[in-house]
């Protein structure tokens, strides 16, 4: 430790810490003794959840474990609604649930860009294949008996044009509106799916170390009765019971019966 202080071999804020995971390994102090020195320990349980977000963004895991749960549903969006929920679910189990939201939404949001425009794309290759063959047709040689009839079909094939024009319009503005409701129900998703995982563990959101830290302070002689294990027990039925409902609501709402 000296060593390190003096050569500043890792960064000071580093070394400084070095006890909380030392001394508790070695059998110097207990846990809860070593992070009174610092600050209360419930208080370090959540520093080391925002530790826990800040190597998850470094790193980039929300963006793979998000990626591959994609590649595993598909591109469903009743089961696009459910794959981010889990993910966002499982993250804010671990990190606060604010710092997952604000991992979650940018992916969510790039992803329904992404297959929105795959899906304009498509629509306008299959209106022009379908142009194309039309045009083929209008382009036959007619016979000498139906050259009185040309000037008619010009004036059909002109009016059936913007007809399809009409058609087309409508048809993307439909997909627009679509388009938006579905992006309303992905953000509701994944903000509801990060307040619900929050509750699973201590460390998911702030007011459960709030609440094991004022049941310390009120009764100091409780046996430790809630900790992280007691807490998950409790809770975690409890979060995979409000996720299901809130995944049937929002598909309800948003979604439909398709």
């Amino acid at each position: 430790m000296a060593l390190f202080w003096c050569m500043e071999v890792l960064p000071l804020a580093v070394t400084a810490l070095f006890p909380v995971l030392l001394f508790p390994l070695m059998n110097i102090m207990d846990s809860t003794q070593v992070c009174m020195e610092y600050l209360k320990d419930t208080n370090m349980l959540f520093i080391g959840g925002l530790m826990v977000a800040i190597a998850v963004e470094h790193w980039n895991l929300h963006k793979r474990i998000a990626l591959r749960v994609l590649l595993v549903i598909g591109v469903r969006p009743a089961l696009l609604i459910m794959g981010f929920m889990v993910v966002t679910a499982f993250l804010s189990m671990w990190i606060s649930n604010t710092a997952t939201t604000a991992m979650m939404v940018p992916i969510s949001q790039a992803v329904l860009e992404q297959l929105h425009k795959s899906e304009q794309e498509k629509n306008s290759t299959e209106h022009v294949a379908e142009n194309i063959n039309k045009a083929f047709e209008l382009q036959e040689v007619p016979d000498k008996s139906a050259l009185s009839q040309e000037t008619q079909k010009q004036d059909n094939g002109y009016v059936l044009t913007v007809e399809e024009e009409e058609k087309l319009k409508t048809e993307k503005q439909l997909q627009e509106e679509k388009h938006l409701t579905f992006c309303k129900g992905m953000s509701l998703s994944v903000c509801y799916a990060a307040s619900i995982g929050g509750i699973a563990t201590l460390t998911g959101t702030t007011p459960n170390l709030v609440m094991k830290g004022q049941m310390d302070d009120l009764f100091p002689k409780n046996n430790n009765v809630v900790n992280f294990a007691s807490w998950f027990v409790f809770a975690f039925p409890t979060m995979l019971l409000l996720l299901i409902v809130s995944w049937v609501w929002l598909q309800i709402m948003f979604l439909g019966f398709e």
